[in-house]
């Protein structure tokens, strides 16, 4: 990447030391990438406590719930105060926070104190997400970035996916717990390139509104949410339904592996592609592949060739699509609040989304998944519509 540096990329430039391009997405994608780390441990979190600490199921899926919400939760409340806030300082300090109640977390036995420790440790990640999506506002053209953020981090988290087990396998839940700990305190010395407080400078140098529009941001959350909840609640069954589809879980595995490579693809092309076409037609044409393939793969019958083509369309449409979602929100708000509360009511409604798939499942069959991501997309769609007109007339 092109030795660039940060005054190029972001609104405004800073007071900080000197940064390319380079460093700020690796900053951004190592607090992102923290920032994840509960919702991509979710299935290590259920399996290893289970099995580490002999916990009940109902109890596993309480602690790795709450600490998924937790996340999304805290990343909402700290969002309005990112116009004040210094993203290197909050994300380095809530890392530490994290990091340590993570270590604790390795020496906690009992269901009530590990679940009083992984919510607190879900409101730091909070934090540190927060930080990340804010600064997401400071780019010069937010589309891209984030798309390089979800790409990056995407690759990063598949790797450390392939750690885990490792770990869990050594030492149970510790290694789980360790690893998430490790994880983020080799990414805090990246934080210190994220920027310090560009937004104090955006109030004296940029004539955008202070105040959030209610109305586009209101939009805009209603579609990140019914996004979140339609993407979750397929995804939550997908390994049910390939081996349903007559695949075995292990090809299942390699054809999940395959879809997240496809979809890092998708995400840099968004990135590459940014703007050129204006921000509606690719958002048309990632929601409408993520509602098809989130229909098909419920359809019954479907072949494993066929699942496994549809899983991946579902992922492809979701890596490109959603960067052009925080990019209207930090176009939308250039103080770097709407990034983050947008991005943290997705993750909320993501813990939402598998419990309304499980009572559809249970009462209506698989299919009515199909038709509830189909129609969430559609959704989605229809609310973006506006909020892009609003920017194509603003810019």
């Amino acid at each position: 990447m092109p030795n660039q540096q940060a005054s190029d990329i972001l609104t405004t430039p800073t007071q900080d030391h000197a940064k390319d391009k380079s460093s700020l997405i690796a900053a951004a994608v190592a607090a992102t990438n923290v920032g994840s780390l509960s919702g991509a441990c979710l299935p290590f979190i259920v399996s290893a406590t289970v099995n580490g600490l002999g916990l009940s199921q109902t109890e596993a899926g309480l602690l790795a719930g709450f600490e998924v919400a937790a996340v999304g939760i805290s990343t909402m409340l700290i969002a309005p105060m990112m116009k004040h806030l210094s993203r290197a300082y909050l994300a380095c300090w809530a890392g530490i926070l994290a990091a340590t109640l993570n270590i604790l977390s390795c020496f906690t036995v009992e269901f009530i104190p590990l679940l009083l420790l992984r919510l607190a440790s879900g409101v730091a990640a909070g934090f540190v997400s927060a930080a990340s999506k804010a600064t997401v506002a400071d780019a010069n053209n937010p589309n891209r970035f984030f798309a390089y953020m979800l790409g990056f981090g995407a690759i990063l988290i598949a790797i450390l996916m392939q750690a885990i087990p490792f770990a869990i396998e050594a030492m149970e839940h510790r290694g789980l717990f360790l690893v998430m700990a490790l994880t983020t305190l080799v990414s805090i010395p990246l934080f210190l390139w994220l920027p310090s407080a560009p937004t104090l400078k955006l109030q004296k140098t940029h004539t955008e509104k202070e105040k959030i529009e209610i109305f586009p941001a209101s939009l805009l959350m209603a579609a990140s949410a019914i996004i979140a909840i339609s993407l979750s609640g397929v995804w939550a069954f997908t390994s049910q339904l390939g081996v349903t589809s007559g695949l075995d879980l292990k090809i299942v595995g390699t054809v999940f592996a395959i879809s997240s490579l496809c979809g890092v693809s998708a995400s840099f092309l968004a990135a590459t592609t940014g703007l050129r076409f204006g921000r509606m037609p690719p958002l048309i044409m990632g929601l409408t592949a993520m509602g098809l393939g989130g229909f098909l793969v419920t359809v019954h019958g479907i072949s494993g060739f066929m699942f496994s083509t549809a899983l991946i369309i579902f992922t492809i449409g979701w890596y490109f699509h959603y960067p052009y979602v925080i990019g209207a929100a930090a176009e939308l708000d250039r103080y770097g609040r709407l990034p983050p509360l947008t991005y943290g009511v997705f993750v909320l409604m993501t813990s939402i989304g598998p419990m309304i798939g499980g009572l559809l499942v249970e009462n209506f069959g698989f299919i009515t998944l199909g038709w509830l991501c189909l129609l969430g997309a559609t959704a989605a769609t229809l609310l973006m519509y506006p909020i892009t007109q609003r920017l194509q007339k603003q810019s």
